[in-house]
């Protein structure tokens, strides 16, 4: 994973959907959570060779991101993947009325 390049998308399809679905340690009953915020388009994905390695599921409310769920798939574990991801979604509401940044998990 080193050498890796890291593509993160805000706009996630089905078929990473169902990746993570595959590899979720959540159990069944949050996945519901984490649909409904790809319908919303509030779900980024963390992409290495084509496979989806990790996520956050966000809401936005008045001025703050609330992340609600976020994983890494374990192989992709303490490579930084997360940081990645949060990164992109501070640089993404930047300029935006979201001035914080809330984390339930």
């Amino acid at each position: 994973m080193k050498n890796a390049s890291i593509t993160i998308n805000f706009t996630p399809t089905e078929e990473n959907l169902s990746e993570i679905f595959s590899w979720s340690t959540f159990p069944k009953n949050n996945w519901a959570v984490i649909r409904k915020c790809f319908e919303k388009n509030n779900l980024c994905v963390a992409i290495i060779q084509n496979e989806t390695v990790g996520f956050f599921a966000y809401k936005l409310e008045a001025v703050c991101i609330f992340i609600i769920i976020a994983e890494t798939k374990e192989s992709h574990r303490n490579c930084g993947v997360a940081k990645i991801i949060k990164k992109a979604i501070e640089k993404k509401f930047k300029n935006s009325d979201y001035k914080a940044m809330h984390l339930y998990c």
